[in-house]
């Protein structure tokens, strides 16, 4: 059974878990259900050739065809939320219309959207957690990749991934 529901990441979480970071996107996306990332971030903001690595691993591109767009622009006109960009919006309607999905992202305006469509967010903490919890990472290896999210600026709570980092080195799940 996989570790994590079907995901819908966006970039950032993606990034977190690179291997210029965290190291362990690999792991992430071969324990979930399904892994799902929206094609048009292919070329603005992930390149082709890592592209290509995350589908091998498992990250399947989805794309929103013409009437999804005007949906979707659409929301973003009648429920606007001050710094949600149509990215934003575009995870959380993916998520919506696949059955048990979950959006994966650390921007603070994602859960807001995610409410109304009775959506859940997990972040990088939270997928983190259940890897280690699933024995599918190290506590070890999971603070490890942590420390290295950190060195890189990912945006993460700094109080609360020093709790998960003294508790995963003492081999706590």
């Amino acid at each position: 059974m996989a570790a994590l529901p079907e995901c819908v990441f966006d970039t950032s979480a993606l990034i977190d878990f690179d291997d210029a970071h965290g190291g362990v996107l690999r792991a992430v996306l071969g324990n979930c259900r399904r892994a799902i990332a929206l094609d048009l971030f292919i070329g603005s903001e992930i390149d082709a050739a890592a592209a290509t690595q995350m589908e091998k691993w498992g990250l399947e591109f989805v794309e929103l065809d013409g009437p999804e767009i005007d949906s979707i622009s659409q929301e973003m006109t009648e429920y606007p939320i001050s710094g949600a960009g149509f990215n934003d919006y575009a995870l959380v309607h993916v998520a919506s219309r696949e059955i048990a999905s979950v959006v994966s992202s650390n921007y603070k305006h994602v859960p807001r959207i995610a409410s109304r469509h009775s959506t859940n967010v997990i972040g990088t903490l939270a997928v983190l957690d259940r890897l280690v919890s699933a024995a599918v990472l190290d506590p070890l290896a999971a603070a490890f990749a942590l420390q290295r999210m950190i060195v890189a600026g990912s945006y993460l709570p700094l109080d609360r991934c020093g709790d998960r980092i003294d508790r995963w080195k003492q081999g706590q799940t």
